[in-house]
Parts: C-alpha cells; structure tokens; sequence
C-alpha cells in the first residue's frame, strides 16, 4: 500500500479503525488484465460491502469509500463482459439486491488480498477462480442484442432422421428423412405427409437454377422435380456412395452444380449430369461429420468427425486442427459477413476464426467462461450481423459483435439439430434430429 494517488492503478479506501478522516489509504489493484469490468468486495469483522468497476478505464472509487476497521479481506474479479452485460452499472453495490439471479461468470482475474494490523505489507494472492464472497454473488445479466425467441414446434409423424429441409413459400416447408424417404410439408399449423414422394432420396436438398429441386441421399441416388410436377430419378453417384450433405459451387453457371459429401469422407462434384471425385478413394478426408462450407469453386472446408477440418484447395487436401493443442471435436462450420469461416467446437462450444495459412483464432470471448459455454455445437449459421448455434439435446445460442455470446436458449428438444434456415424476417427454422423415444421436430424461433 502506498500513500493515496488519483492513478487509475489504485482505489482509494480509508482502511483504519483510529485514524482521523482526511488520512486515506491507496491500495493497489493486481494485474486485472485489459478487462472492461471488475467486482472488488471488502469485508471486515463489522460490515461487507462491494463495488463495479470499470479497470480499464478508470478504477478509482469516487466518491471515497471509509470502511473504518483495523483488519479485512479485499477480493477482486476482472472479467470479460462489460458491466452493463452483468446487469451492472458503475459504483458501490447493494449486497442485498444480489442474492438471487446468475452467477457471475469464471473471472479473467481473481485476486485476494488480508490487511490486518500485524502485516505490514499485505500482498494480493491469485485465485484460480472466483473468491469466497463473490461465488455466492448474484446478477441479472442485461440482455443487449441478444434475442429472446420464441418456440413453435411441430413433430414429423416418422421416426426416421431428417435430411431435407427446403422453403417452400412464406408459412411452409418441405421436409424429408433419410432412410425412409418420407416428405411432407410442413406448416405451424401441422403436418401433410407427401405419400407419393415416399422412398425418394432424403439426406440433402440443393435448387437448380429453373427453380427444380434435387435430392440426394442413400445408396449415390438421386432425384429432380418439383412438388407440382412430381421427381424422377438422376444420375447416380459412383460406387452407391451415400450423398449427407450438398451446397452450392460458388460462382458457377451451370443449371445445377454442387460439391457434396459423401458418410465415408469423400468430396464429389455434380452437375446434373456427371460426377466427379475431387479426393482420391486412396486419399478419404475422413468420416464426414455434419458441416462443408464452399469458400469458392476450387475451396471447401469440411468438418471430419474428428478435431481437424479437411480443406480441399486447387486439387489438394491439407488438413487442419482449429482449437489449439487439444482434441475438441470440430462439428460445426459455417460462413458470416464480417467474420469469414467460423467453426464451432463439440465439447465446449467455442467459437474459432480462419485466419489463413492453417491458422485459427478464438472469436471474442465477452460473455463466455473459461471452460466455455458448455454446449456443444452442431450447427451455425450467419443470422443478421451475428451468429446463431445449435447444439447438444437441442440447446440454442447467439453470438453479437461487441457484445459475445448469449445466454443460451430453452432447449428445443431432445436431440441436436439436422438443418438450420434464417428467413428474410428473422424467424429462424430448425430442423431437429430423432431422439432416444422421440420423432424428429421442426421448429419456429420467432422474435
């Protein structure tokens, strides 16, 4: 401790039980971090009392607080969130208002310092996590663009995975499962089973340029049509291969032109007509997980069921681990404005950037913990200038700029997420895979 200064490295406190009024004591504060918020709490035999800081700004408590005692306990916390996302606003804190609410987040910093009158150069010590006295403090997180929707959920009458999922004008879907190949379409206001498409190929779905639909799945099959028209059979994918995923080669002309991957790892290219391995049968990217984002019409990136992703550019394919050091499975991709190609890990949830030449880096950490959200992701997609995920037994979340991630959402089911679309309006469509005793589900996320 030193005498009292007005520099932003100190709060100044009068910290003793016999001095005269105008004698101030300066503590200084440990190394927080470049952090937006802190929470210091004093305690003492007599009294506990706590303040929101702003370290990176300016600490200093004004007016000055007199906590009149010979000895207490000081704890702070730095954490990545502003105060304004903890429900927080700068100044002392009312202790009572604080016990019910959200726990506060893991801390960026966390430090504990004893003054008493037998130590004459009382030090901070680190805590891992937060200290006695701040655990058991509460907030009210506020909710800055994060968006609270609601949920209308509609059950498939199958229990059979779902593949398809494609607009078909403003309230309704269309809607088709892998094995058996049941379609329907599907409304807020309930389900109409499609029996005459019954048995088409039902894992991907891509529109060709005349507004014909085609589909893909088990065994290279595939089909082309229209509800109005019905679907006749296509060109076959080499050697039965089962097609789980399609999307559009960025930039062409052709009518129809998509890569697609196929449950063992391999990347194709079809055009209607013929198609072409990208990837030699010596030479498989590995188990197909779930997401493949088309950067440009010689650039795809797909996750492998593994913590790499394989990235096939100009006929070579070269493999990648985006979380640092560890093995978290990578299951989710996908491409925003603003931000580029985001992937999302399985065990934690958090969020990576490409950054180029092999290279990934965390996207902003406002709102998230050290271990992470706790959700695993499936699915995300771009949602206004934000993210939205989906993740493990139907967990759902966002991502803004400037702010983080959200709380998650309620869950939406029993299961993970198949597809994922953003309507023009906002609403967001989620497809939802089976569950252990339950049929998959499409559900309406409205604002």
């Amino acid at each position: 401790m030193s005498a009292c200064n007005a520099a932003t490295s100190v709060i100044s406190l009068m910290l003793c039980a016999a001095c005269q009024l105008e004698e101030r004591i300066a503590v200084e504060l440990p190394p927080l971090g470049d952090t937006p918020s802190a929470i210091l709490r004093i305690d003492t035999p007599t009294e506990s009392r706590a303040w929101a800081l702003t370290p990176a700004e300016d600490p200093v408590l004004a007016p000055l607080p007199a906590v009149l005692t010979d000895e207490a306990t000081l704890v702070v916390a730095s954490f990545e969130l502003r105060l304004e996302q903890l429900g927080l606003s700068r100044g002392e804190l009312d202790l009572a208002q604080h016990t019910a609410g959200s726990p506060l987040p893991a801390p960026h910093a966390a430090f504990v310092l004893d003054i008493s009158d037998t130590d004459a150069a009382p030090t901070w010590t680190p805590r891992p996590a937060l200290p006695s006295g701040l655990d058991t403090l509460r907030v009210r997180p506020g909710q800055g663009p994060c968006r609270a929707l609601r949920a209308t959920t509609v059950a498939l009458p199958d229990y059979d995975t779902p593949g398809v999922l494609w607009p078909l004008d403003d309230s309704s879907y269309f809607v088709g499962t892998h094995t058996q190949g049941a379609y329907y379409r599907v409304s807020r206001g309930g389900v109409e089973p499609l029996p005459a498409l019954r048995g088409l190929p039902g894992s991907a779905v891509a529109e060709a340029a005349d507004g014909e639909l085609w589909l893909f799945g088990e065994h290279g099959r595939t089909a082309h049509g229209s509800l109005a028209r019905g679907f006749v059979a296509g060109p076959a994918a080499p050697s039965e291969t089962h097609v789980v995923d399609v999307v559009p080669v960025p930039g062409s002309t052709q009518a129809i032109d998509v890569f697609a991957a196929t449950h063992t790892g391999g990347l194709l290219r079809f055009d209607g007509r013929r198609w072409t391995s990208l990837v030699p049968e010596s030479e498989p990217i590995g188990t197909y997980s779930r997401s493949m984002v088309a950067l440009a019409a010689d650039h795809v990136v797909m996750t492998t069921n593994s913590a790499e992703v394989a990235r096939w550019r100009r006929g070579q394919l070269t493999r990648e681990q985006p979380y640092p050091g560890d093995t978290r499975e990578i299951e989710a991709l996908g491409w925003a404005p603003g931000l580029g190609l985001v992937a999302g890990a399985a065990i934690e949830g958090r969020l990576l950037v490409d950054v180029g030449d092999g290279r990934w880096t965390f996207l902003g950490a406002q709102g998230l913990g050290r271990d992470g959200l706790g959700l695993g992701l499936d699915d995300l997609v771009a949602y206004e200038d934000g993210l939205f995920m989906t993740g493990t037994l139907g967990a759902h979340t966002q991502w803004w700029p400037d702010w983080g991630y959200c709380e998650p959402g309620t869950p939406l089911g029993p299961a993970g997420s198949r597809r994922i679309h953003v309507r023009g309006d906002g609403t967001v469509v989620v497809l939802m895979d089976i569950g252990s005793a339950s049929n998959g589900q499409l559900v309406w996320l409205d604002r």
